[in-house]
């Protein structure tokens, strides 16, 4: 850490430049990260779904379920396969082993899709990956509020005039009635009146906040020109319960900031070291950005409450350094001797202390498996 310390004080240009460089380019990947609920842990699941209304089970079985059980074979990694079959829906769910690549495994099972032929007036599945980003960032519940008419009617209005829009909208995936729901075989309601859900899928690299806002602003066109009787109310939103954790993450790193303003400039009733603490701690996150994106990480949970712990670190670290070099200065040496020689002796108990939290954490990315991998971020 001296020797940093020193090289900074040789080099205080090079130093400044590196500074700006990491500022900007912090700021410039903070606008291209992805920001969604929880990490993208790569499950090793897919699934297939299709809908035939009003065929029994037994044949769902026969004519659907079978043959697309036939997909999966000769697929690379395949574990299990297990399949529903049931009065007007099919679910086949497959297994693979952990750490197979799923996009690979997908392809693959598109590919064998395509050779299998359903009963007339059924759609190929596509191939779904349990995965957060396959998880509905956003539902609605379309209900009738006049109780008039038959589900049907909500049905068509949603496919006609509802979902073109919100399938319209930059970052989404799919938007559309779940399967069961489709199938007719599900009955659901929404404050006492008959309604049908939507789901909206974003695209895995779209940003969370930015579609959701692009979809409540489709729905507020969509108000205007559906029937007065119908409404539109919302079930899901991840957007808010994402935004909440930027902005505490925000509210955190400003106060972590100030406190430790006050604290130096208490303490020590001199300017220079106050700004010092004070641009180290924003400096600090925008590096940890950095490196988040080159990475290919998101903002999420996981990697949010990951800086929120690290700016109490460089808290913690800034006054200590700090302070002892303000006490090495005060006593009359010179000030580069001074910034070195206080640095050299905080270095190992700042050290010490960092590691302690690192031991802390870092056993939970060797856990192994879904859990380990969820944690890495």
């Amino acid at each position: 850490m001296h020797l940093l310390t020193l090289l900074a004080l040789k080099g205080r240009f090079l130093t400044l430049i590196a500074t700006l460089l990491v500022v900007v380019i912090g700021a410039w990947t903070l606008t291209r990260l992805q920001v969604e609920l929880f990490p993208d842990v790569d499950f090793p699941l897919i699934t297939l779904s299709t809908a035939h209304p009003g065929v029994t089970a037994e044949t769902i079985l026969e004519e659907i379920t079978i043959p697309l059980e036939g997909a999966f074979e000769s697929v690379r990694g395949l574990e299990t396969v297990r399949s529903i079959s049931s009065n007007g829906i099919s679910l086949v769910t497959a297994e693979f082993e952990f750490g197979s690549d799923m996009n690979l495994a997908v392809e693959d099972v598109s590919e064998n899709l395509a050779s299998i032929s359903l009963p007339d007036g059924v759609q190929l599945p596509r191939a779904a990956r349990l995965s957060p980003s396959e998880i509905p960032i956003f539902q609605l519940s379309v209900l009738r509020k006049a109780g008039s008419g038959e589900i049907g009617e909500i049905m068509r209005l949603i496919n006609s005039e509802i979902l073109p829009e919100l399938q319209g909208v930059p970052g989404v995936f799919s938007a559309d009635i779940p399967m069961g729901a489709r199938a007719g075989v599900t009955i659901t309601r929404t404050n006492g009146w008959p309604s049908l859900p939507v789901t909206v899928v974003k695209e895995p690299e779209a940003n969370t906040i930015t579609v959701v806002e692009g979809i409540t602003k489709t729905m507020g066109g969509l108000t205007s020109r559906l029937p007065p009787d119908i409404d539109m109310i919302i079930v899901v939103n991840q957007a808010p319960s994402i935004q909440a954790s930027i902005d505490s993450l925000k509210r955190e790193s400003a106060l972590g900031a100030l406190i430790a303003v006050a604290v130096i400039f208490a303490f020590l009733l001199s300017v220079r070291p106050t700004i010092v603490s004070s641009i180290s701690i924003p400096v600090s996150i925008l590096g940890a950005l950095i490196v988040m994106g080159w990475q290919g990480m998101t903002l999420n949970m996981m990697t949010l409450g990951g800086l929120a712990i690290a700016v109490g670190r460089v808290v913690d670290d800034s006054i200590v350094v700090l302070e002892n070099v303000y006490r090495h200065i005060q006593e009359g040496g010179n000030k580069i001797v001074a910034t070195i020689e206080a640095t050299r002796e905080v270095a190992g108990a700042i050290t010490t202390s960092t590691l302690t939290t690192i031991a802390v954490f870092l056993p939970l990315a060797f856990v192994g498996g879904i859990i380990g991998t969820f944690f890495v971020p």
